[in-house]
């Protein structure tokens, strides 16, 4: 299951839609899921307008896991959001504070306040060569 509007934005910061198309597969395979659960919260403008810190999104398997981590930790004014992971994908390739994304899968979401829970990280950097560089090419 993939978003088509998303893959295609995608496919602009890859040298091929087909590349882009691929990126997505192996990562999903990767991940073990195509679709999660993330917090989208408003964002609160400073008074300062110093710069932004870089963040990590989390991206849970299933929804349950995503409250329970919000309510362990206080993060009530969040609303958890469904995407497929060409979604999230893109997401964080226009965002440019979003340093990485974290997929947690539910057996993993069990940690204490205030601390992220494992899972799989995928930086910025890395998606952005992966979409990049055929990994089938030398």
């Amino acid at each position: 299951m993939v978003d088509d509007a998303a893959l295609n934005e995608l496919a602009t910061y890859s040298p091929t839609p087909d590349l882009a198309r691929a990126v997505v597969a192996r990562l999903a395979m990767w991940i073990g899921a195509n679709q999660f659960y993330i917090f989208w919260s408003v964002k609160r403008d400073s008074a300062g307008g110093g710069a932004q810190r870089a963040r990590t999104l989390l991206c849970f398997t299933t929804a349950d896991a995503a409250l329970t981590f919000a309510q362990r930790n206080g993060l009530a004014a969040a609303r958890v959001r469904r995407l497929l992971l060409s979604q999230v994908l893109l997401i964080m390739t226009r965002e440019p504070t979003i340093a990485a994304l974290l997929f947690v899968h539910e057996r993993d979401s069990d940690v204490p306040v205030g601390q992220l829970p494992t899972g799989l990280r995928l930086d910025r950097a890395q998606l952005l060569h992966q979409l990049q560089h055929d990994p089938d090419l030398p």
